[in-house]
């Protein structure tokens, strides 16, 4: 059963143009981002621009649609084995779905765990996302059922969301997940690299697990250290 499907979705990339094309966040500035893909783009001529960028580039969207949905059946299956390994629940019953954009944001949605692909990025990059945004996915589920502390906290802003990209860059670089992603995950951030070796202490200390202990002292660190 396919867990993780890729489709394209012209109305998302409306409402994420008017939410990115002014944003920065942590040393990241995404309506760069789209500015650098789509120089004539602008708030009075998005709605225009993204259904002609749709219906020009329609051919290569759904290429790159195929192509990544292939890529990711023959993948997913050793990835959520390796996710339960860390996180002691098997979450490949469930259904993810990705979106193609044709902008460099590539924002996730915890709230019903979808997500957003850059098309224009490479494979490797493309699989990298999806297993990227999955991993937050659980990541967060694991701390609803296990870490009560982290109930009130934002999932996209603060410690708990700084927690969630750190946690990324330590488990997907494992030798297991990098098999699958065949590249370095790298921390996407420039302001949490600081934060990074600091968390990485306390995953050798509380034996290279995910667990609630992890979590909360990860927290401590990061509210610390603000």
């Amino acid at each position: 059963m396919t867990v993780i499907t890729i489709h394209k979705n012209e109305a998302l990339d409306r409402e994420m143009y008017i939410a990115f094309h002014e944003l920065s966040v942590a040393g990241v500035d995404f309506g760069k981002e789209i500015i650098d893909s789509h120089p004539n783009i602008t708030v009075a001529n998005h709605k225009k621009y993204i259904k002609d960028y749709y219906h020009n580039h329609q051919t290569e969207m759904a290429e790159m649609v195929k192509n990544t949905q292939r890529e990711l059946d023959m993948k997913s299956e050793d990835f959520f084995l390796e996710l339960e390994k860390y996180f002691g629940k098997d979450y490949s019953g469930k259904n993810y779905v990705g979106f193609a954009s044709i902008f460099n944001c590539n924002p996730r949605f915890v709230e019903n765990e979808t997500f957003q692909i850059f098309y224009l990025k490479k494979p490797a990059y493309r699989i990298e996302v999806c297993f990227h945004e999955i991993t937050h996915f659980a990541f967060f589920d694991f701390c609803k059922e296990q870490v009560h502390r982290t109930h009130e906290l934002d999932t996209n802003n603060g410690p708990l969301w700084e927690l969630s990209e750190i946690v990324n860059i330590i488990l997907l670089n494992q030798p297991d997940f990098q098999k699958l992603i065949c590249m370095e995950e790298s921390l996407f951030y420039p302001t949490l690299k600081a934060k990074l070796e600091g968390v990485r202490v306390i995953w050798e200390q509380e034996g290279q697990a995910v667990s609630a202990s992890f979590v909360c002292k990860s927290l401590e660190y990061l509210e610390k250290i603000k």
